[in-house]
């Protein structure tokens, strides 16, 4: 009983983030990224975050040997209140996300781009973003940089990111996530996260402000806890390592 109360949390603490000083106030807000949002439950002590995991998720987890991560989404909200954004710079930070999961996953599965026996489906979405225009328009990010096709290089990933955080301020967003069978498309587990909060008079919501680096972070927490806890899913109890601590 024990195990199974430790592999409840297999999202919710594998993917899941640090806490932060100023959690979102709001409910997070649901983009349709994910296939169903019906089975998602709050998180104890977490109301800015929403998980669901599969009865039989604790047999599965332990089959994988494989992982394949889909393309990030980034879903800029109806209700931002700017909703420009070069098409480079979108490219470049889903690649970015999705090199930073591919590469951390590496380091103990093999990353995958087909389906198959024993291999996990990832899918994620920066969504719900607000975002405001910062008073600079000199700002130009040349034509042509963008990502190559295996995955992000350091340089241009740095220089988009610059470039995003100089002309655009983030003031909100959710985190949704979700884990298949690549063969089946059987869902083990989801996650919806919000951080920031874009002021709303009619909901006596004042701003509270997000940022691009904690964006960065909380997708590295992802990573970060995805691959401890599928790896402390396989050793003997007294093996198990403190995924929280990460």
């Amino acid at each position: 009983m024990d195990r199974i109360f430790r592999l409840v949390a297999i999202l919710v603490t594998c993917a899941c983030l640090p806490v932060f000083s100023k959690p979102a106030v709001a409910e997070p807000q649901f983009s349709g990224f994910l296939s169903d949002y019906s089975q998602l439950q709050v998180v104890p002590d977490q109301p800015s975050a929403l998980s669901f995991l599969s009865s039989d998720a604790h047999e599965l987890f332990e089959r994988y040997e494989a992982t394949m991560v889909d393309q990030p989404e980034i879903i800029i909200s109806p209700d931002s209140k700017y909703r420009g954004a070069k098409p480079d710079e979108l490219k470049a930070l889903s690649d970015s996300f999705r090199a930073t999961i591919t590469d951390t996953l590496s380091s103990k599965f093999q990353v995958v781009e087909e389906p198959g026996p024993n291999v996990l489906f990832v899918r994620l979405a920066a969504s719900n973003l607000h975002i405001k225009k910062k008073k600079r328009l000199t700002d130009f990010t040349p034509v042509g940089l963008v990502t190559n096709a295996t995955g992000v290089k350091d340089a241009v990933r740095a220089a988009i990111s610059d470039d995003i955080a100089k002309r655009l301020s983030l003031i909100e967003l959710t985190i949704e996530a979700e884990l298949l069978d690549s063969e089946t498309g059987e869902r083990l587990a989801a996650l919806v996260v919000q951080r920031g909060q874009a002021k709303d008079k009619t909901a006596g919501l004042k701003q509270e402000p997000t940022s691009w680096k904690e964006l960065d972070e909380l997708i590295q927490a992802f990573a970060n806890r995805l691959v401890c806890r599928l790896t402390s899913a396989r050793p003997p109890d007294e093996r198990r390592i403190d995924c929280l601590s990460l």
